[in-house]
């Protein structure tokens, strides 16, 4: 996908602002909005063959921002993989269900969600190829959660927006790293109790 212009993504931003003021929206994206925002600690900046340039998201940060803000594992959330294993590849199939808290039952799953990987590289067979078809796949299954969804949307090419969202992480992480209860969990040297 090629890279956005500041033009094509301000207009595109301005047509979803006409969209976000709809009651009902607001209603339906209150959950799918809870984990749209990035914390740009979390990313690393890449380049990939025939894709580009790419955003990457650290796969256990979106895990634990799946944790805080459906619960845990298992019981809020939870996502299962299948591998299916061809002569050259192996793909992971992954599905992602939430909790319905309301309707106390689990709500209808995201995917499944398909990622391939070749079972060799330049140096032989590689032994991480199960885990990066599953990482690559849970990523994009959680992504229809709403989670991580600025990187999808394109929103980290816009300059002005990546500047805000660090600013709003930097002083999300200094109020934490400020607030009383984190002090008191820590002695003298630094160290936590």
């Amino acid at each position: 996908m090629a890279k956005l212009s500041q033009d094509q993504l301000k207009e595109r931003l301005k047509s979803l602002g006409a969209v976000i003021n709809d009651p009902v929206f607001i209603e339906n994206l209150q959950d799918w909005g809870k984990g749209m925002r990035t914390n740009p600690s979390f990313t690393r900046n890449g380049s990939l063959p025939r894709v580009g340039d790419i955003t990457s998201i650290d796969p256990h940060y979106q895990i634990m921002m799946m944790t805080a803000i459906y619960g845990r594992i298992g019981k809020g959330w939870t996502y299962n993989v299948n591998y299916i294993y061809g002569s050259d590849y192996v793909s992971a199939e992954v599905t992602v269900q939430i909790y319905d808290k309301e309707r106390k039952e689990w709500g209808l799953p995201y995917g499944p969600v398909a990622r391939v990987e070749a079972l060799k590289n330049n140096n032989g067979f590689d032994g991480e190829c199960a885990k990066k078809a599953m990482t690559n796949a849970l990523t994009k299954a959680l992504s229809h959660t709403g989670l991580n969804a600025d990187v999808f949307l394109g929103m980290f090419d816009c300059d002005v927006y990546t500047k805000d969202n660090e600013k709003r992480h930097n002083d999300i992480d200094k109020l934490a790293k400020d607030s009383p209860t984190n002090k008191e969990n820590v002695n003298e040297s630094g160290n936590a109790q």
